[in-house]
């Protein structure tokens, strides 16, 4: 076993297949991470990222303190970066390098961002090997399209940007370039040229396992060359030529973002900027209805309330009422001095009870009447009837 361990880092681009090729390495014996550390399956993965959550968070703190998106530069200063956050984001790095040197005598990592941040990474790595993913630039723009990302314009600037990052990031680095229509077609070639040219410490997958992992079906695209002369300017094809082949690797100097390239992701930038408004405006809106809602919900819950005590007060108070009423019919008759007795004692409780329940039952009605009908009034325009007829 080799002192160090072979540190594989795959630097792809979006939608590159560089999550085919991580799970690739995986089953040939590098290990990635457990299953809970790695980003979950998505709609637009199915078979999972193998990316590493403690990895992505790491490279999205640094872009956001250097001011910086995944798709705008060419490649990551750390002197943009505040050094208080730049020494959290060190350790934080080296925490989970640490970890990855505990599996074994391979390990790899993969996420897009890599091809910015790489040159925060590399002075904490000891023996980096870059694995690259080679998808034509027309399959990876009709990918982003298809799932509503950006045009085939704007795809294909965000391509030249990360392009330019992996060559200038990995100069003095093994590269090793992976063709994407290979992989997907022919696994285990892909897997035995890994093999081949770093060493024992992998294995080739036996064809069940490669199988279960590489889907064909899942390669959408398939670039036309027509399509692609006329969406493409010729620095880019030229680029993608030099890309492809390596060649590019042999002077990165000259690789550089076009001024119109990076005017189109500025311009897309601007517009998803104004749609993350749009969205946060409306996402406001929505908690402010719901809010209506509930207070709306209780203020009405609150006057059914108060209607069921009214009518349950009322309900007794007929009853107390009908109880006099009755003895008064099941009056018997008696002697002159019992009927007298009787007569004041109902006369004082008619007096004392059935005249106040009369006049309590009206008020009653009366308030039970009014609240009814604020309750209506609230209903149709949010504001009480402030007069009512008794």
């Amino acid at each position: 076993m080799q002192d160090t361990p072979l540190q594989i880092v795959i630097l792809g681009h979006h939608r590159s297949g560089s999550s085919a090729l991580a799970g690739l390495v995986r089953l040939m014996g590098a290990w990635l991470g457990r299953d809970e550390e790695l980003a979950p399956p998505h709609i637009n993965n199915p078979k999972g990222f193998m990316e590493r959550n403690d990895v992505i968070d790491v490279n999205t703190e640094l872009l956001h303190a250097a001011g910086m998106d995944i798709i705008t530069h060419s490649g990551l200063n750390v002197e943009w970066v505040d050094e208080d956050r730049l020494a959290a984001c060190r350790e934080k790095a080296a925490s989970i390098l640490t970890e990855l040197e505990r599996h074994g005598p391979v390990w790899a990592t993969k996420d897009p961002r890599l091809c910015i941040t790489l040159p925060f990474w590399l002075p904490l790595l000891s023996n980096a090997h870059v694995l690259v993913p080679v998808r034509h630039p027309m399959d990876i723009a009709s990918s982003m399209q298809r799932r509503g990302d950006c045009s085939i314009h704007t795809a294909l600037a965000f391509w030249e940007v990360q392009t330019v990052c992996i060559i200038r990031s990995s100069q003095d680095l093994p590269v090793l370039l992976i063709d994407h229509r290979e992989l997907m077609r022919s696994p285990a070639t892909a897997a035995r040229r890994i093999a081949d040219a770093w060493g024992n410490s992998l294995s080739i997958p036996d064809e069940e396992k490669l199988a279960s992992w590489i889907d064909p079906t899942l390669a959408h695209s398939e670039a036309d060359e027509e399509t692609w002369q006329q969406a493409s300017t010729t620095y880019q094809q030229e680029l993608y030529r030099a890309f492809s082949t390596g060649e590019a690797w042999g002077s990165p100097g000259q690789w550089t973002i076009q001024e119109s390239s990076a005017r189109a992701i500025s311009e897309h930038n601007r517009y998803v900027m104004h749609m993350l408004k749009e969205k946060e405006y409306l996402r406001h809106q929505a908690q402010n209805l719901e809010e209506g809602k509930r207070l709306a919900e209780e203020a009405a819950a609150h006057r059914l309330h108060e209607i069921r005590r009214i009518v349950g007060e009322v309900e007794g108070q007929l009853a107390r009422t009908e109880r006099v009423i009755s003895d008064l019919h099941n009056m018997q008759p008696a002697s002159p001095l019992h009927w007298l007795l009787h007569y004041r004692s109902l006369r004082k409780r008619w007096h004392q009870s059935v005249i106040p329940d009369l006049t309590s039952i009206l008020d009653t009605q009366q308030h039970l009447a009014r609240t009814g009908r604020d309750y209506l009034k609230g209903c149709g325009d949010g504001k009480p009837d402030q007069k009512s007829e008794d």
